[in-house]
């Protein structure tokens, strides 16, 4: 049967043993099932005259040393192995409330003097929260600036130290390498929806749910676009995109608007296509092709951008800018090339549209020198033919004489 004592009959009990018992420290044992119709203190420092109102304490710890209490488990798991104990109590160092294990006198919860209300809150749901008393996740951090969480690798196992810090605040979401004072990762605050997605296949969307590529970049107002920039102050030759396949890799350049597509390719050969939007590459018609000797293969015409043609191309039928006939043959050959062409050495590279220029130019002065010569010759003929009708008509007066004279 459970014996109910009054508290202070009990607490006079106890002072009853404690004026009897010797100056040294006595233990008193109570056994069987035992209640306090009241509230208790317990420890060196308690007194007959305890207040028990603050706070309507039922049970007090009160000691100079830090009151504590202690779990005492004297039995053994299966196989031998102790249980353990555990000690809940104040620090005799420092202003903290501790749950330490005995064994390894490991303080394994700390609660510091000082700390704000609603530190630590665990719900009926599971829900911890941090800085509240409604914790709304299964974590729930709150503070009046930045809410944060660190990630740090001390050096107890050999491994060298690290900080990580998760950060959030009213500007942006960031990742802090603490260690490198570096942000290696910043969410600004208003971003779009399904500003990054990394699906389950490792495919990444930028601004898409479900990206259709290993990067896929999506916008529907007009502002997608892929930018590669590199500001370093030394001028160099970079690459910028390193493109490798296991065959000719490719770059396709579609217009949903018109369903036109071309794709541009290098391996072997530089080749350029077009087809329909969404085609395979073996479906489209090949158009150019540069080879490695050099070699270009176009499948249709060639319209370049015009030139100067040395001395202007028509001019010389528009503003009659003609180089004189014997002019011209002396630069020639004074120059050992044609005027407007300009010299071409034997494997150099030269300006197709320009010495095509140059050469239609000479071909307009061969034309022509051909006229005149032509006009030449037709004056020629015609002076001739008139000489000879002459010349036939003086023979035939002379025959006519010779005749009358036999």
């Amino acid at each position: 049967m459970k014996n109910i004592i009054p508290a202070a009959l009990h607490l006079g009990m106890l002072a009853a043993t404690a004026l009897t018992a010797p100056a040294s420290a006595q233990t008193t044992l109570l056994t069987g099932n035992h209640s306090i119709d009241g509230r208790l203190c317990v420890g060196r420092e308690c007194t007959a005259a305890e207040n028990f109102t603050v706070n309507q304490t039922t049970l007090k710890l009160k000691d100079f040393d830090g009151p504590r209490i202690l779990f005492d488990n004297p039995g053994t798991f299966t196989g031998g192995a102790p249980k353990p104990d555990w000690i809940l109590g104040n620090e005799q160092i420092g202003s903290s409330f501790t749950l330490r294990e005995v064994a390894t006198n490991n303080a394994i919860v700390n609660v510091w003097s000082g700390a704000p209300s609603s530190a630590l809150t665990i719900r009926d749901t599971g829900a911890i929260g941090l800085g509240t008393l409604v914790a709304e996740r299964h974590l729930h951090l709150r503070t009046g600036d930045a809410p944060a969480i660190r990630f740090e690798q001390d050096s107890a196992l050999g491994f060298p130290p690290y900080i990580w810090d998760m950060i959030a605040h009213e500007t942006a979401f960031h990742i802090r390498d603490e260690t490198n004072s570096s942000i290696p990762v910043w969410i600004e605050t208003g971003g779009i929806s399904n500003a990054l997605v990394i699906e389950d296949s490792g495919e990444i969307g930028l601004g898409i749910y479900e990206p259709a590529a290993s990067l896929h970049i999506h916008r529907d107002n007009g502002t997608a676009q892929l930018k590669v920039e590199e500001t370093s102050a030394a001028v160099s030759p970079r690459t910028l995109m390193n493109l490798q396949n296991n065959g000719r890799p490719e770059i396709v350049m579609g217009n949903t608007g018109t369903g036109g597509e071309w794709s541009f390719g290098a391996g072997t050969n530089f080749i350029l296509k077009q087809g329909a939007v969404g085609s395979a590459s073996s479906a489209k018609t090949k158009l150019f092709e540069i080879q490695p000797s050099g070699n270009a293969i176009l499948a249709g015409t060639l319209t370049t951008g015009g030139t100067t043609c040395g001395g202007g191309c028509d001019r010389v039928f528009t503003e009659a800018a003609i180089i004189p006939a014997p002019d011209y043959a002396a630069r020639m050959w004074g120059d050992g090339h044609l005027p407007h062409v300009g010299p071409t050495p034997e494997g150099a590279p030269i300006n197709v549209s320009e010495k095509l220029g140059g050469m239609l130019n000479a071909l307009e002065h061969a034309h022509v020198f051909i006229d005149q010569q032509a006009a030449e010759i037709e004056a020629l003929k015609i002076a001739y033919a008139t000489e000879i009708a002459a010349l036939r008509q003086d023979l035939a007066a002379l025959t006519a004489r010779i005749a009358a004279a036999d």
